[in-house]
């Protein structure tokens, strides 16, 4: 069952004892774009205003306003993806670490489904984690309107797709700038941010020169270029 929305005074209050227990006074998106998020995508979202016991998303998207879009991206494409298949996605932590976007999630089944539990079935809206192999798993096919077994290798290529996404938005956010959503490149020495040339001068952040970044050649490139060195 999903928590009832908190009033206005329990959201500050939850706020309030969030910044006592860190001691930060601000923090993530701005208040405006988070409510964007939240008014947009409540089921992803829906557990924000839960205690700091249940989940870690209690504190927030602790991320720059530049990440904004990529989460909105991400947002819109995991609720497609519950939509199709009739699975519900929540987020449980939204955080930069180590200069890149975190996005930790899990989801449930919607009510389509038929999970094997002690009386044959699981009781709708509990939590189950995607990979049951070995058991069966069944689904109403809105079709034909029968049940149908679902495969491990079906309920893996779901898990597969929804990481797939996660992962790309993470690298994403690697060449974004955390501020302003311009281009840009991991920065800094020991604590990483993503910053564009700009808002690494604003900062004094270490910007790295673009020799800083170039891949090292595979040994078939170097091979090739000695050969066209060796025609000319």
């Amino acid at each position: 069952m999903d928590a009832a929305s908190p009033t206005e005074a329990e959201r500050v209050s939850i706020e309030a004892k969030i910044a006592r227990y860190t001691g930060r006074k601000e923090r993530g998106l701005k208040p405006e774009l988070e409510q964007e998020l939240l008014r947009k995508y409540p089921r992803l979202y829906r557990q924000r205003y839960m205690s700091m016991r249940a989940t870690c998303m209690c504190w927030g998207f602790d991320v720059g306003d530049g990440w904004f879009h990529l989460l909105d991206n991400l947002s819109f494409k995991l609720t497609r993806i519950g939509e199709i298949y009739d699975i519900w996605v929540e987020a449980t932590q939204v955080k930069e670490k180590y200069g890149t976007l975190h996005f930790y999630h899990g989801w449930q089944y919607g009510p389509s489904w038929v999970l094997p539990g002690p009386a044959g079935e699981a009781p709708r809206g509990k939590w189950r984690m995607p990979w049951l192999g070995g058991t069966k798993v069944r689904r109403l096919d809105p079709v034909s309107l029968t049940l149908r077994t679902v495969s491990d290798k079906e309920l893996d290529r779901i898990a597969r797709l929804i990481d797939k996404l996660v992962d790309d938005a993470e690298g994403e956010s690697a060449r974004t700038c955390e501020q302003c959503s311009m281009p840009g490149a991991l920065c800094g020495h020991g604590w990483l941010t993503t910053l564009c040339r700009g808002c690494a001068k604003k900062l004094e952040e270490y910007y790295p020169e673009p020799e800083d970044t170039e891949e090292p050649k595979t040994e078939e490139a170097t091979k090739t270029e000695s050969e066209e060195e060796k025609k000319q």
